[in-house]
């Protein structure tokens, strides 16, 4: 069974992002993104829960730069 990321998760993303925004600091690869928020691989979960995480990421640092 393939896991879903919740959206606590990309709730995390967002703020995470918001958060390296106002610091000023580079935005995370998506590697290191995943890595710090899920710590879990990637390819156990649906296809474009990557992708998913990183927009929210992204969205948070946009609206926060």
């Amino acid at each position: 069974m393939m896991l879903e990321l919740s959206e606590t998760d990309l709730a995390a993303a967002y703020s995470l992002g918001g958060d390296h925004a106002e610091e000023g600091r580079a935005p995370l690869e998506p590697s290191d993104l995943w890595e710090a928020l899920v710590a879990q691989p990637h390819h156990d979960y649906i296809t474009g829960s990557y992708s998913l995480l990183g927009d929210a990421y992204h969205a948070g640092y946009r609206d926060f730069s």
